[in-house]
């Protein structure tokens, strides 16, 4: 059972990484403040999932996060923020329905392991 505690203390601990950087993006986002006002707050994610997968001996994280989004103007939103192995995606639904893209947070000194094999 140890390992199941340490996966879902890891799992979370990657969630709470996720948010920080989140909330860092969308708070300091232009667009978005000119669609919600300054001051934007994120709530406590209303969803979230983390997965793990290895194939072929490579392990592959993945974790999702849906947080609703607040400003000093009244106004509302829901951001949808994803990471797949260290590369962030941010996106954020207005309460009209339309869709900011915040871009892709890439990781930095990514290492790509091959072994080569001449048959």
């Amino acid at each position: 059972m140890k390992g199941v505690a340490e996966q879902m203390q890891q799992a979370q601990e990657r969630s709470e990484d996720l948010l920080n950087r989140a909330r860092f993006v969308i708070q300091n986002d232009n667009k978005l403040q000119d669609y919600l006002g300054t001051n934007i707050q994120l709530g406590n994610p209303i969803a979230q999932n983390s997965t793990t997968q290895v194939i072929n001996g490579r392990s592959r994280n993945k974790t999702s996060l849906i947080v609703p989004i607040f400003s000093s103007k009244g106004g509302q939103a829901q951001a949808q923020v994803e990471e797949v192995d260290g590369d962030v995606k941010i996106s954020v639904q207005l309460a009209n329905g339309r869709v900011i893209n915040l871009g892709t947070l890439g990781s930095a000194g990514k290492t790509i392991d091959v072994d080569y094999k001449e048959l």
